[in-house]
This record gives C-alpha cells, structure tokens and sequence, in this order.
C-alpha cells in the first residue's frame, strides 16, 4: 500500500532524476516533495532514481513506496547478484551495469522496483547509465504506454547495450594480443599476465549477462499480466542481444584457450632452441 500522507521527506540524498506522467503524457521532471502526490494519481507514472541515498532516505523510500523489508535489505547491503524477484504487484531487480576502465571494465549495481505506477532505481557505484535507462524509456513509441513493461524494457535494454561494446573490444584485446605473441614480441610472463586480466573481464561479464538472459527470456514469454503483447517483441529484442553476447564470449573464450596454449607452444620451442645451442658449445 502507498502512503495517502505527504510525509516531509529527508532532504535530497542522492536524487539523481524524477519525471512523471499522467494518462500516457509527461508531466515534465518533479521535485522529490511531490512524489507522495504523484503517486495517488490513478493514471500516473512515476520515475525516480536515487544514488547511494542515505540511511533516511532509505527508510523513507520503503515506506513511501511500500516496498518488502527482504529486498531494502539488499538495498543496503549491495554487492549482489543479477536477480528479478517478485513482492506481490512490485518487481525487485539488480542489474549490474558495466563501464569501461582502462583497458578493461568496472561494474555497477543498480536496485531496480517496477511497479504499474512507478519505477524506482536506486545506484550503488557509478550512475552513468541510469539516465540512460529514463531516456529510452521515453523514447518508447507512445502507443507503448509508459508503465510497467515498458519500464522493464528501458532498464535492461540499457544495461545490455551497455555490455555489447566490451565483447567487441575484447576481442580486439585479444587480436592484438595473437598478433604480438605471432610476432615474438611479448616476453612469457608480460603474456600470461595480459591473458590473465582478459580472462577475468570475459568471465566477470558473462558472469552479470548470463542471469538476464533467463530474466529476459521468461519476461518476453510469460507473465502476460506484466508485459502486454505489444511490449512483448522488445523484450524478446533484448533477449536476442543477450543470447547473441553470450556467444561471442563462448567463442572468445575458446580463442582465449587457443591462444594461451599457443604462447606456451612457442615459449616451449625458443627453450629447445636456447638448449640445443648450449649443448653444441
């Protein structure tokens, strides 16, 4: 149940963004005080998205939005896995964005509610894709309506198009790589070290991926009283993305194999050679 006061809230810890609609039309962006108010419309749909909000705010936003003690208790206590989870008309996700680093990556971790009348996110860690998630949201053909599927559809759209652009430089990490190794010159250990840090982005990527693509998956399948069919066909988009992600790391990885026993082939053979020669002096 949603509060029918309008409690003064906390101060503004952590507000990142808030937009509202109402019967399919925006309303333009809102202040946190007048989330309450929003809420009771009965047409309306809010989005509000939080980083590392305080205790208070915390507390707050539970009561506020009525969410279950058992998901605010990974709010607070972040370093989760990718999961959906259902707390009657509300869904709990945790997504895990990832953000290049160098030469290799980072990853967030988003709370994401959705239910038919609001969308909270809540960041932990780095929050550049979370008004990305609003913007797609909006850009959704208005015959889509702006609830709960569509809300679905802007968070893990973002997030998943988020991860194609670290397939693609992973495997032109690991191009380079065979090129330098062909060419003799990588010492071993400079080498094995390179394949090591791959290795872990590949397997730390395929590691947040692989749950959505079951999210996804049931998403664009069942739970008819979730996703309407016309929203349907985006989300089976999204699966797409993910079944096709998931198999260029399983290809990258049999080329990361390859690779690794090929660099230890050579090193094997330049230690023949180095032996031959000091047994002919």
């Amino acid at each position: 149940m949603l509060l029918e006061t309008d409690p003064t809230l906390p101060g503004h810890s952590g507000l990142l963004g808030c937009q509202s609609w109402s019967a399919g039309r925006a309303q333009g962006p809102c202040v946190l005080e007048a989330v309450p108010a929003l809420l009771q419309d009965p047409q309306g749909f809010l989005w509000l998205e939080m980083v590392e909000p305080d205790h208070a705010m915390v507390e707050h936003l539970q009561g506020l939005f009525g969410l279950h003690e058992l998901a605010m208790e990974d709010v607070r206590h972040a370093e989760q896995r990718p999961k959906l989870e259902s707390f009657g008309e509300v869904l709990f996700l945790v997504l895990k964005p990832a953000l290049m680093a160098g030469e290799g990556i980072d990853l967030g971790e988003v709370h994401v509610f959705i239910a038919p009348r609001f969308a909270l996110l809540i960041h932990h860690g780095e929050a550049d894709v979370g008004l990305a998630a609003l913007r797609r949201f909006q850009q959704l053909p208005e015959r889509l309506g702006r609830g709960m599927g569509a809300a679905l559809h802007a968070v893990l759209d973002s997030t998943v198009d988020g991860y194609l652009p670290m397939a693609d430089r992973f495997a032109e990490r690991l191009e380079e790589l065979e090129a330098r190794v062909i060419a003799g010159r990588m010492q071993e250990m400079e080498t094995l070290a390179q394949l090591h840090e791959l290795k872990r982005d590949m397997l730390r990527l395929r590691a947040v991926a692989l749950p959505l693509e079951e999210i996804s998956r049931q998403l664009a399948t069942l739970h008819p009283e979730l996703v309407t069919p016309p929203m349907r066909p985006y989300l089976r988009d999204v699966h797409d993305h993910l079944v096709r992600l998931l198999g260029s790391l399983d290809t990258l990885r049999e080329e990361h194999i390859g690779l690794a026993h090929l660099q230890l082939a050579l090193a094997a053979h330049q230690q023949n050679v180095v032996v031959r020669k000091l047994a002919g002096w």
